[in-house]
Parts: structure tokens; sequence; C-alpha cells
């Protein structure tokens, strides 16, 4: 692969992985359609809007081999070189696709059926592998996007769902090949909209105007309400992306002990403040700060759902927000949600973390993958099991 010099594209990067184990036999000629049909759009898209992206093709079941490496030239082969392109200063991430059951193989057998010996691992130390591979996508310097798309009579929903949602990517069904190929294009209008129009300065507006806005800057690429959606999706990423930046369990970058002192704790629910300028985000409704940015401003997720920063202390004094004691109340339906009160579970291994039996704490993350962060009343945080393996650190109350 190192020798091969096919041309490769300034554009995005997408590695198509197929399953082409014993159970995939009858859906190889479906995932091959679903294949040809992106990458109709792709070159469509290179013909009609200049965006030529790279792809790449991985197989793997009884032997795991490259078939095409990165070029935009569809019909060849051409060097993995990995990276991600920019729009100015907003990365695109490059994306892999994996087109499978969900169904594990054990790496001894080389023909027949899928299949766990009893010499082999158990599905429980399959999924902790695939979580940890997940976690490490998600955590790459230059992150991934995977997207699974389910083929087979029964693939493994469950296993796909949790590997997506544990990478930080999301489950497409083999339908969506046309949705899947136009990414390139939809990243490059969301990234000229962050870069050009400075829309997350202040919050994202109300939906009909950044409807609007999205439809000024696509410039011919005639997007559909699909896609203005998907853009919408994009930037509401980008703006929670740019919040969460810190808030990872530990001191966050940036943070003192001094500043922390002066600013709520995270954990610490809050309403809008005497200087609140950042119309409804907020939904008028209670938060809970889940992390310090730079010095006076504090990041609030909302119990809409919504993430924003704010101003505590900064710009001459001004704070966008209060602090409350008004914890938040489950709906119905819900397990857990930013800002409940927390207390050990029933799988609980971390001795006195929590500042010892019967301590309380607050809800400041909810990961995808079945782990919670908690801040204790000792000040201690946290992330603990919450389904992770059918494991319950922690309880919800």
């Amino acid at each position: 692969a190192a020798d091969c010099r096919d041309p490769k594209s300034q554009g995005a990067d997408t590695i198509l992985c197929v399953d082409t184990s014993f159970s995939m036999a009858p859906c190889l000629a479906n995932m091959k359609d679903f294949m040809h049909s992106f990458l109709d759009g792709i070159e469509s898209a290179a013909v009609d809007f200049s965006l030529e992206e790279n792809i790449a093709i991985v197989t793997f079941g009884k032997e795991t081999r490259i078939i095409q490496n990165l070029t935009n030239d569809y019909a060849k082969v051409r060097d993995a070189i990995g990276g991600v392109v920019t729009y100015k200063d907003r990365k695109i991430r490059p994306r892999i696709l994996l087109l499978s059951d969900g169904k594990v193989t054990d790496q001894r057998i080389f023909n027949g059926p899928d299949a766990i010996t009893k010499q082999g691992h158990d599905k429980k130390e399959i999924w902790r592998k695939l979580m940890e591979f997940a976690e490490r996508l998600r955590a790459h310097g230059e992150p991934r996007q995977l997207i699974c798309v389910p083929y087979g009579q029964t693939p493994d929903m469950e296993l796909l769902r949790q590997l997506s949602n544990t990478a930080g990517g999301r489950i497409s069904m083999e339908d969506d090949s046309t949705r899947l190929s136009r990414n390139f294009m939809l990243e490059t209008v969301a990234a000229r909209l962050v870069h050009d129009s400075g829309i997350l300065k202040e919050g994202l507006p109300e939906k009909s105007t950044l409807h609007e806005t999205i439809r000024t800057a696509q410039q011919g690429y005639q997007l559909n309400t699909q896609e203005i959606e998907d853009v919408e999706n994009m930037l509401k990423k980008e703006l929670e992306r740019q919040t969460e930046q810190g808030a990872s369990g530990g001191l966050e970058e940036g943070e003192v002990e001094g500043e922390e002192r002066e600013m709520p704790q995270i954990g610490t629910r809050v309403r809008r403040g005497p200087d609140w300028k950042w119309r409804d985000q907020d939904s008028n409704s209670v938060g809970t700060v889940i992390a310090h940015r730079d010095r006076g401003w504090v990041s609030v997720e909302w119990d809409s759902g919504y993430k924003g920063k704010y101003r505590y202390g900064s710009e001459g004094g001004k704070k966008d927000v209060r602090i409350v004691d008004e914890p938040r109340i489950l709906s119905d339906g819900m397990m857990a949600a930013v800002g409940c009160k927390a207390r050990r579970g029933p799988d609980w291994e971390w001795g006195n973390q929590d500042g010892g039996e019967g301590s309380t704490g607050i809800v400041f993350k909810i990961e995808d993958s079945g782990v919670i962060h908690v801040r204790w009343e000792n000040g201690k945080r946290g992330n603990y099991r919450f389904g992770l393996f059918g494991k319950f650190d922690i309880e919800i109350w």
C-alpha cells in the first residue's frame, strides 16, 4: 500500500468495511448493490459540485483484506493515508461504513457457520473488546465517524447499535445509500456556516430562521428538507463539541482550584440570570453546569437537552446564569438524565469515592455506552457503569 500512487483528492475519506463471513453469504449481492448505489452518489457529487471524496473498501471475515485503498479514482486502488479534511478551521471527519450482521465469528474458524465455541471468547468478552475499539475510535485525536449498516435476516441490532453509539456514530439502513453519499456536501455547507457566517457565536437561531440560513448557504446544492435537517444536526453537534471540550470526568482543561471556588461547581443547577442575552436557548427551564471553560465561563446542559456556554464573571462580572436548588425530576420512561441525583447502586465497587454510604451526587454527563458521570457532595467526580455489561454502579433517585 505504501507504494500505491493512485490519485487522492483533498476531500473527505470514507472506508467501507464489508463483512464477508459465512453468515453474510445471502446478503453479498444486496451489499454490492448498496455499494454501487453509494458510489453513484459519490460520483454525481464529484461531477455536479466538484466535491471529490476518497473511498476505500476493506473486507473482514475468513480473512481481512484491503480491497481498494483510499482514492478518488473509483476504479483503482490507492494508499490509505489517514487524516482529516478541513474547511478553513472546521474539521470534516473521515467516515467508516460498516456493512455487517453483527454476528461474532470465532477467529479460529476458517469455513462454515459463525460460532463462538467453549474454547473461544464468550460474547461478553467480544462485546468488551468491541466497545474498547469504539471508545478508541471516538477518542482518537482525529475522530472517525462510524456508521453501521445492518445486513442479514436477523442482524444483531443490539450489538450494532451499542457499537455505533459508543463510537459516537449511528445506524443507517441499506436504502440510505444516496443520503450517505451526499454527506461530504452537507458537511461543506455546515463548515461554511460555522466559519463564514459565525452562526455558532451566540447559539443557533430558532428553527425556521436556521433553515432559511442553511438554504442561503447551500449555493446550488439543492438540499431537500431531510438534508437541511441533517445540516442542522451537524451544527448542533459542532456547538456541543465546542461546549463539551474539557467535560470528561476529570479536572477540565484550563480550570484551576481558585477559579473553581469562584464559579458554580460541576453539577450545580442553574437558571437564566440577570445578564441573560441568549434568546430561548434554555427553553425557560433549569439546567446543569457540566464544565468550566475559559475563566468566567461555564458550560450548561439545559433539561431540554440543549447545551451552551455562558458568562459567569467574565466581561466585567456579567452573569448569564444563577444558582438554584431544583433537582431534576425524571419524565415517565426515562432512566437517567443530566441534573438528576445519584447514589450507590447494587454493583458499587469503588470504596468511598462517593464520600461513604448514603452520600449523593449530581449527574453531569451521560454516555450512550452506558456510563454516567457524577459529581459527589465531597467534590469528587467519577464515571460509573449504568447499564454497561449489565452493571449498575449507581442508581438514580
